[in-house]
């Protein structure tokens, strides 16, 4: 067990829920970050922390640990940093895209893409193996399906809409069509033939967006020289395993990607400083 100073909460600040981990500076036997324990509010709960702060009593992470926050969500992540300093004691730092020489990012605007796919990228890095390209699948409000290359360079992807906004997108923009909860979607395997028109719905919701993951994950796939490694997150992701063939499912990719990004950045830092 590492020693209580290297504690750090990693906060990563999504559409929906901002997803807490807990990482006491232990590795696993990949050399991905443990996480010891994790947590999550809705992005409406920033106002009362009371349950991050009975969470952060039960981790053992001490009084004051770092923090590290993302910023996917700005404007949420403005108000949880203010709420953490005024409630918890604590300013959490703010984490930003790797840097190029911890990530290289091939996309045509570098900075215009979102830090958790790039986190996610971190931790592929580490655990794909050696020269072996990795798709990452990350099925939250939206679902991304990325491509790490062989050489480790984050090529980007595709992104849609996961299964609860694609539920709402029916409903608002139909006249008549029903909004069907995401839990109706992603709870069990619908029959494919609805006889109903919410079961049509969550038929469509369903198997559409299984469907869509698994062409996608085929049409990157055949680009490629070898066979990827496939990383599953986000909080759709169980219900996808059964379907995308040999996935790893890792449900604190972003947040352990977030730790690596953090303390690398603060080793390039020290280096940084040591030569001056």
């Amino acid at each position: 067990m590492a020693a209580a100073s290297s504690a750090l909460i990693a906060a990563d600040v999504g559409n929906t829920r901002v997803k807490l981990g807990y990482f006491d500076g232990t590795l696993d036997a990949s050399g991905l970050p443990v996480c010891g324990s994790r947590f999550a509010i809705s992005v409406n709960a920033c106002a009362d922390l009371g349950p991050v702060k009975r969470w952060l009593d039960e981790t053992g992470a001490g009084s004051e640990p770092r923090v590290v926050v993302s910023d996917v969500n700005p404007a949420v992540t403005r108000d949880l940093t203010r709420a953490w300093k005024e409630q918890l004691g604590t300013k959490p730092e703010q984490i930003r895209r790797p840097d190029p020489q911890i990530l290289e990012n091939r996309t045509d605007h570098p900075a215009r893409t979102g830090p958790d796919r790039l986190f996610n990228a971190v931790a592929a890095n580490v655990l794909r193996p050696k020269a072996k390209p990795a798709i990452i699948i990350d099925a939250g409000t939206a679902t991304t399906i990325d491509l790490v290359a062989a050489d480790g360079a984050f090529e980007g992807g595709a992104i849609l809409p996961g299964f609860a906004l694609s539920a709402q997108a029916l409903q608002s923009y139909t006249a008549l069509l029903p909004l069907v909860a995401s839990d109706d979607v992603t709870d069990s395997r619908p029959n494919p033939l609805g006889r109903n028109t919410r079961d049509a719905i969550r038929s469509g919701l369903y198997w559409g967006g299984v469907g869509a993951v698994i062409e996608l994950v085929r049409r990157i796939s055949i680009e490629l020289d070898d066979q990827p490694a496939i990383y599953l997150t986000g909080g759709a992701a169980p219900r996808l395993v059964p379907y995308v063939a040999q996935a790893r499912h890792l449900p604190t990719f972003a947040l352990q990607g977030m730790v690596l990004t953090s303390r690398r950045s603060a080793g390039t830092r020290e280096e940084s400083n040591c030569g001056d």
